[in-house]
Order: structure tokens, then C-alpha cells, then sequence
């Protein structure tokens, strides 16, 4: 909104993406196209439920799609692999 090239950066885990915050922020993020990063931690336990029981959806990174917005999954345990994939987000983005 303020016009620069800034960028915001949300991390949160994957019992996260079953609240409302989650996904109004998406459809906001993607409906004033506004240079979101939005980085999930799934370590396949929401709130002591395992991912499989909890979601129809497993794949987190494929929920990107009901907002027209790109998602990946990398290993979040390989710092440069990481790193590469929120760089080449960004850089498809600008």
C-alpha cells in the first residue's frame, strides 16, 4: 500500500490453516494482490491430531490454489532448498 518493494513474510504451522484468520488473510492477500510469503510449518500434528485425521487436504501447499495463488512445498529441514523456493515465489510474483 505504501508503494515499495516490501515484502511480508507469515510463518505459522499447519493447525493454523483450519482457522478463519488463515484463510481471510489469503483471500485478502490474493484480492489486493498484495506480495504475501505465507511459510507453513507442517510437522503433521495440529493441535495432537495427525494431519491424515484432521484434513481432506494433506498437502498443505496445494491450498494455495482455491486463492489463484502459487504454493510449494520444499524441506524445511534443507536450509538453502528453503531459501531457493521462497526466492524463486518471490521472484515469479514481481
Amino acid at each position: 500500500m505504501q508503494g515499495n518493494d516490501a515484502v511480508t513474510a507469515c510463518f505459522f504451522g499447519e493447525g493454523a490453516v483450519d482457522e478463519g484468520a488463515f484463510h481471510e488473510t489469503t483471500n485478502l492477500a490474493a484480492l489486493w494482490r498484495r506480495p504475501v510469503l505465507f511459510v507453513c510449518e507442517n510437522n503433521l500434528y495440529s493441535m495432537g491430531t495427525t494431519v491424515a485425521h484432521a484434513k481432506a487436504e494433506t498437502e498443505i501447499a496445494r491450498k494455495a490454489a482455491a486463492y489463484r495463488m502459487p504454493g510449494r512445498q520444499v524441506d524445511g529441514m534443507d536450509v538453502v532448498e528453503t531459501q531457493k523456493g521462497a526466492i524463486a515465489y518471490l521472484r515469479a510474483k514481481a
